[in-house]
């Protein structure tokens, strides 16, 4: 990650990073003043002030100090110990043990305030907003001490003190705009991040956007957000996520012309009191998100509209995400042929439907199908025929078992028949029923189905249930086909 993408302070605690900046910028600090301070010992040494020198050793060595000893610890794998109040403190000391140089010097040079701005910099870039604030008040009366301590007074003084609490003020807001702006790249850094891992936390994309939407007023002032599915002319399909209510009211409904424009530009569409930009795709819907605007500041106008166009593509990456996602899961879970759950799917939800039986105390029944001599089927008719009959079969199949049921493709052509609720003999009579529904169709050739029905027991695993279910399919078979058998 990024140095400054980690420099967030709150009251309580402190990063690494926050620490090793300010570290950095006193190592510069130093660097600049050390030509001074030859000056001072080497070329003018009568003019030394030794009181002030030495407390600017002080102050000095009380910030190196926690310094080391922080940098100690951070060596020896432990966690940062100073908090943002002694941060401030100790960046307070370091603009003090500047000001001691200042007055050490025993002239109206000044030459040692520029390294003030240091400071102003340092609250600027790792502090929050009562740093800032704070920092610039320490800075400001820290200087007008240097002033007075150098001597100068009458209208010189007045006219150092104003000249430099001006270049402290528009150094200030010179760093402003740079700071907010890195402070919006920061926030979008994070929230591109996010939307990249809420797609592949989450399982539907309705899921991922009621997540997604919320993050969205930590960058831009909005007061209502909603995620539409809306047809190819504009028409409303769906609402698939709001914010920050479910009922997202007329911010749905609005702005059709809007949302077709959206979606055939391709560009966020933007007016003084919403926002309409493309989403992505659900299906075969189009998605087109909404924002309404709360009170736009000043400095966030000139932002706005690059801050949107730069989330934009991550909905569009959200949502194109999700729609890989489901289409593997899909692939992963069914049956390319016949298009219902694979072997995959049939043990995961034997699971299931065993420990719901073992809770409800109601009967479960599993049956193990089997197309008799289909391999003669595929030899003499050839394979295409083959996958033909075993859809064909498949959809008379599904149009009998119930929503709760579990028809699934075992392997080849064996399939599996969970029925939730079923004891045996209700167990038996579907399994006749699909039994007749294969007999009775048009096929190349006749295809008949032999079937082996087992009702769970309470003691035995999945393993051992469809073992005993295959059991009776095998019995089946052996006493001549076309037929069902239970145990």
């Amino acid at each position: 990650m990024p140095l400054l993408a980690q420099l967030k302070v709150s009251r309580n605690e402190l990063n690494t990073s926050q620490f090793l900046l300010g570290a950095i910028v006193a190592i510069i600090g130093f660097s600049a003043i050390m030509p001074a301070i030859f000056v001072m010992f080497v070329v003018k040494p009568g003019q030394l002030r030794v009181g002030y020198f030495d407390a600017m050793v002080v102050a000095t060595l009380i910030v190196v100090s926690f310094s080391v000893v922080q940098l100690y610890q951070l060596r020896r794998g432990g966690g940062m110990f100073i908090t943002p109040p002694m941060l401030f403190v100790l960046a307070s000391i370091a603009a003090l043990a500047t000001g001691f140089m200042e007055a050490a010097d025993g002239g109206p040079h000044l030459i040692f305030v520029p390294i003030l701005f240091l400071n102003v910099l340092y609250f600027f870039v790792v502090g929050n907003a009562w740093m800032r604030v704070g920092g610039g008040i320490v800075t400001c009366l820290v200087y007008l001490w240097c002033v007075y301590a150098s001597g100068l007074r009458g209208s010189s003084f007045l006219a150092s003190v104003i000249v430099g609490i001006t270049v402290i003020g528009l150094a200030q807001l010179m760093i402003f705009p740079i700071w907010a702006n890195q402070n919006r790249n920061i926030k979008l850094l994070s929230l591109q991040r996010r939307i990249v891992e809420i797609a592949g936390e989450t399982p539907t994309t309705e899921q991922s956007l009621e997540i997604t939407l919320p993050l969205l007023s930590r960058l831009l002032p909005i007061r209502r957000a909603v995620a539409v599915a809306v047809e190819k002319d504009g028409n409303l399909l769906s609402v698939l996520a709001a914010w920050p209510v479910k009922d997202p009211g007329d911010l749905a409904l609005g702005g059709t012309k809007e949302a077709i424009r959206a979606r055939l530009e391709g560009v966020p569409i933007i007016s003084d009191s919403k926002c309409w930009f493309l989403g992505g795709f659900a299906g075969s819907a189009t998605v087109i998100i909404v924002l309404e605007f709360g009170r736009v500041s000043w400095l966030a106008k000139f932002s706005l509209e690059d801050t949107i166009k730069a989330i934009h593509p991550s909905f569009l990456g959200l949502t194109a995400r999700r729609a890989h996602i489901e289409l593997l899961e899909f692939l992963s879970q069914t049956d390319p042929l016949t298009g219902i759950p694979n072997r995959r799917v049939i043990f995961d939800n034997l699971y299931g439907e065993i420990e719901r039986a073992r809770r409800s105390e109601k009967p479960l029944s599993v049956a193990m199908l089997d197309l008799d001599h289909f391999k003669i089927f595929n030899d003499t008719f050839g394979h295409v025929a083959g996958d033909k009959a075993l859809c064909a079969i498949v959809g008379v199949w599904q149009a009998r078992v119930r929503a709760q049921d579990t028809l699934g493709r075992f392997g080849g052509e064996e399939f599996t028949l969970i029925m939730p609720e079923t004891d045996t003999q209700g167990a038996v009579l579907v399994l006749e029923e699909l039994r007749a529904l294969t007999d009775k169709l048009n096929l190349e050739a006749k295809i008949t189905a032999s079937a082996g029905v087992a009702t769970w027991n309470k003691l035995e695993d999945v393993p051992t249930f469809l073992d005993r279910a295959d059991q009776a399919l095998y019995n089946a078979k052996r006493r001549g086909r076309n037929r069902v058998e239970y145990l």
